[in-house]
């Protein structure tokens, strides 16, 4: 159950560092294609969620082991 749990976790941190990845490319992309201004926001925002998906991708396996605590390991 805790290898499903764990595997879940990393799908979840793999999608928003994958997301936010390509928004801060599509970002930079737009400025520099359209000469429009930057948005620092938007690339901070996007930014975050990257960090946020690395560190749930470096702490899925204790998360994991947190959550399936209380389940027999079959």
């Amino acid at each position: 159950m805790k290898r499903a749990v764990q595997m879940v976790i990393r799908y979840i941190a793999a999608g928003l560092i994958v997301v936010g990845g390509l928004n801060v490319v599509l970002e930079f992309a737009r400025h520099g294609r359209v000469s429009a201004a930057l948005n620092l926001w938007a690339c901070l925002l996007w930014a975050v969620l990257i960090a946020l998906g690395v560190a749930l991708f470096a702490k899925a396996s204790a998360l994991a082991s947190r959550l399936t605590d209380d389940f027999d390991d079959e």
